[in-house]
């Protein structure tokens, strides 16, 4: 397979989080694990579906956001905690990492339904 599906659209290949050997790791995810980060692309970019993450990794992804990271800067998990000093993150901080994050899953997902 070349990543295609019917009519050229892209088919998401990657089952993780985040490309392997990719990872880029934020406080937000030492310890854990590591969220395709958002960035903006060029002009007359051509995606590799390899990079591209699958229906069950773009899920696993938000459900990741929502379950461990949405509520962090009122009860962290100690692990978080313990990135950010003993402290939580603050409020800030998180909805912009979030932010990046659910960006970058509404990216692909438009890049597999509109294609190249």
């Amino acid at each position: 397979g070349d990543g295609l599906g019917r009519g050229g659209v892209i088919v998401g290949q990657c089952e993780g989080m985040a490309v392997p050997g990719t990872e880029e790791y934020d406080r937000f995810e030492r310890g854990f694990v590591a969220v395709k980060k958002h960035t903006r692309s060029a002009a007359g970019m051509v995606w590799d579906e390899r990079e591209v993450r699958t229906d069950a990794a773009l899920a696993k992804s938000v459900a990741h956001i929502v379950d461990t990271i949405a509520d962090a800067d009122s009860d962290p998990p100690p692990a978080l905690r313990r990135n950010f000093g003993g402290s939580p993150p603050m409020t800030l901080e998180l909805w912009l990492y979030a932010w990046n994050r659910l960006r970058a899953v509404r990216v692909e997902y438009k890049v597999r339904i509109v294609g190249r």
